[in-house]
């Protein structure tokens, strides 16, 4: 994307009435030499991903407890949660891992992009702090807050928040959302997303495994609008 673009879904742009991403799995960079870095450091992984796992530091989110103790299942991993996610323990917690998960609350700072920040139960980590978290090599973060893909778009095409933040700190992808999300579409989200990711019997990507799992909110009653099912991207390697 370019310009006010990086703000729209583009995978709902519909083509022959129906929306692109039922014709495809969409993928977004903030730019191709981003991309080049993201494809370079892709490295693969056996079984299970290794993976850390935060949810629900503010403690008001129920369903996000629940999908986390269904992603402690899934990945094989012990979550933090609660007040248990502070900036020391996921600064800890993160270090080599594949699969980073945040369940959470994310507040986008149009005013300075690097200080827009995830909430955690002790403290803010800004944009700015992730450049220099240590041994940051996760495969995929996932960050299951609101506007966590909320950008504010530079000089030279360049967008500056929470995403660019973390790829360029040396993450491979980052799946995150454009608005502020329903509580119930985003866990069932986040759960299809992974049960395709993970499925040993049906391997997918992660561009594939999220067009199914938006694809299937998208059928689900109630939740057919893309305020929905569409505010999820995944930036980076989609593989």
């Amino acid at each position: 994307p370019t310009c006010p673009l990086h703000a729209l879904p583009l995978h709902v742009l519909e083509i022959d009435g129906e929306p692109l991403l039922v014709r495809n799995p969409v993928v977004y960079c903030p730019s191709l030499n981003v991309l080049r870095h993201c494809l370079a450091r892709r490295r693969p992984y056996g079984g299970v991903p290794t993976a850390a796992v935060f949810g629900d530091p503010n403690g008001d989110r129920a369903e996000a407890a629940q999908l986390v103790a269904h992603l402690e299942q899934r990945l094989q991993t012990k979550p933090l949660v609660k007040q248990a996610v502070t900036c020391e323990a996921i600064t800890a917690a993160i270090s080599g891992q594949d699969f980073i998960h945040f369940q959470g609350h994310a507040v986008h700072e149009p005013k300075d992009p690097l200080a827009s920040y995830l909430a955690l139960a002790d403290t803010r980590l800004t944009a700015r702090e992730v450049f220099a978290l240590p041994n940051l090599q996760a495969d995929l973060v996932a960050l299951a807050a609101c506007e966590s893909a909320a950008n504010v778009i530079a000089t030279g095409d360049e967008p500056l928040g929470l995403i660019p933040a973390f790829l360029y700190a040396g993450t491979n992808s980052v799946l995150a959302t454009l608005w502020k999300v329903q509580q119930k579409a985003a866990a069932l989200t986040m759960q299809l997303f992974y049960d395709r990711l993970l499925d040993s019997q049906n391997v997918v990507h992660k561009a594939e495994a999220l067009r199914q799992a938006m694809l299937t909110v998208r059928e689900t009653s109630g939740f057919e609008s893309p305020y929905y099912w569409a505010p999820y991207i995944l930036n980076g390697d989609w593989y």
